[in-house]
């Protein structure tokens, strides 16, 4: 699971900001930090059939967009580490193993 993403908030609205905290009590880390608002350069990119960063690239909806994009690429790292390092755990006991009968032997 990459985690859950809050959109089409209003920080303004204090109901949004008390779910926002819910989530995050509630989720821990699994709540994405990219909070995605309801903002107009999504609705009119959506309307014109076009992703918001090709409809207005300088927005503050295509920066947020672009930093959902990394934030979900570095969780996606995260993730494929830690299932490499739990699927291969006997490699690292292998190299430390060999690594102490050398120094034994030295």
């Amino acid at each position: 699971r990459l985690g859950h993403l809050v959109t089409r908030c209003d920080g303004r609205l204090l109901i949004h900001r008390h779910f926002q905290q819910s989530l995050r009590r509630l989720y821990g880390r699994m709540v994405l930090e990219t909070v995605i608002p309801e903002a107009s350069a999504f609705k009119v990119a959506v309307s014109g059939r076009r992703p918001v960063e090709l409809y207005s690239p300088r927005s503050s909806a295509a920066d947020l967009t672009r930093r959902l994009g990394r934030e979900i690429l570095n969780r996606v790292g995260e993730q494929t580490t830690r299932q490499k390092s739990a699927s291969c755990p006997h490699e690292l006991d292998d190299r430390r193993g060999k690594g102490s009968e050398a120094a034994l032997l030295t």
